[in-house]
């Protein structure tokens, strides 16, 4: 442990990555209540939220043709500080009070672009900095301070809201992003990738191959069809607000507390898995995660006491982090070190069909309700989770 913790860079790698979950995390409260204030739409939140991921995902292959061939570190900085101003000029907008909802559409896609061009390069980074037998336990780690960050920034989002109402909490994440950005100043560049200007036929030809041993290498590609079951942890997104809005009876700071609670879920079981190390039958940790974590969900769309619906968020943010850790480590340690950088773009991809979670989440509860709004993607991912595992013996040997 104390030789990870002194591995080069690692602690600026872990204060980045923190800051990049945590703004992510109080944007998207943020972010949810703003448009709920603007609209009373449980599916514009999921529209207006699904347009980030949405430009990630036609993006995120070519970011990882990035990360395999242009020096990571360099592409991270570039990524965060366009990310970092896109979060400066909406807090702007927000604090003046001349915010519109098309400012917010337009703020989502330059988001989303901004990741996109650096996040296989900065998830590579890690590996980079602590290698393949360190890495499960420096993600573990890395899922405690993100999980920290997570549960401290919306509980003090909250309490911003309350002194400065909804335009504190933007802020706070203009400066949470900025903190990321410069985080990754202290990093070295261990990549021995340069900046070579590639063909245009090169390039595709490089997506095409990560693409191919994604999707065709066994226990590989159902390790990304897991990847993609995220989108069910989408579809509760624009859900959570509206229900505890309308049936908790809360509002934008009770709200933000509820995220917290989860995140505080996360934290604890982090420490755990941090403290155990390594483990074996990942596949199948992966799948009991999705159960409980489901069942936690469950347990909150169904009650309406505020006491139940906090355990019901604990409990899937206890689940939510061994998710985390299981898919990260599987993703980057069962690969090819060659094509690692374009793999990361194939799973990016994956992990933004959580747009397509928001909109059907949204459009669920439009037409069904709440809590059914809850229940049915809880279900369906733990039946793709016991499918996935049950297909593919390869998978089940990780």
């Amino acid at each position: 442990m104390l030789k990870l913790l002194r591995t080069d860079g690692f602690l600026a790698y872990v204060l980045a990555n923190g800051s990049t979950f945590a703004g992510f995390q109080i944007r998207i409260v943020a972010q949810s209540w703003l448009i709920l204030e603007l609209t009373n739409s449980s599916f514009m939140i999921g529209v207006i939220n699904s347009l980030t991921h949405f430009a990630i995902l036609i993006s995120s292959i070519p970011g990882g043709m990035i990360a395999d061939r242009i020096n990571r570190k360099q592409t991270s900085l570039i990524s965060k500080f366009c990310v970092s101003l896109v979060a400066i000029v909406t807090a702007a907008l927000v604090f003046t009070g001349y915010v519109q909802l098309w400012h917010l559409v337009i703020a989502c896609i330059l988001m989303g672009f901004a990741l996109a061009y650096g996040n296989s390069s900065f998830e590579a980074l890690m590996f980079d900095l602590v290698g393949r037998v360190n890495f499960y336990r420096a993600v573990s780690f890395n899922t405690i301070i993100s999980s920290i960050f997570s549960a401290v920034g919306p509980i003090v989002g909250g309490l911003l809201v309350v002194r400065f109402e909804i335009s504190g909490m933007f802020i706070l994440v203009a400066i949470v992003y900025c903190i990321s950005w410069l985080s990754i100043y202290p990093i070295p560049s261990v990549s021995r990738r340069t900046s070579n200007v590639v063909s245009l036929i090169q390039a595709l030809r490089d997506m095409r191959d990560g693409i191919k041993y994604s999707l065709k290498t066994p226990g590989v590609n159902w390790v990304i069809v897991m990847v993609g079951g995220v989108m069910f942890w989408g579809a509760l997104q624009p859900v959570i607000p509206a229900y505890t809005r309308d049936v908790l009876d809360m509002g934008a700071a009770g709200y933000a507390y509820m995220m917290g609670v989860s995140s505080i879920g996360s934290v604890i079981t982090a420490l755990v898995v941090f403290v155990i190390g390594d483990v074996r039958k990942k596949s199948l940790l992966l799948v009991v995660s999705v159960l409980f974590y489901s069942i936690g969900v469950v347990i909150f769309g169904v009650t309406e006491s505020i006491y139940i619906a906090y355990f019901g968020m604990f409990l899937s943010g206890c689940a939510g982090a061994l998710i985390i850790t299981v898919l990260f480590t599987l993703v980057q340690t069962v690969v090819d070190e060659t094509i690692r950088g374009r793999v990361l773009g194939v799973a990016q991809v994956g992990m933004q069909l959580l747009g397509v979670g928001y909109l059907a989440g949204g459009l669920i509860a439009e037409i069904l309700g709440l809590s059914l709004a809850i229940i049915i993607p809880a279900i369906l991912w733990v039946l793709l989770s016991i499918f996935a595992y049950t297909a593919s013996r390869e998978f089940r040997s990780f």
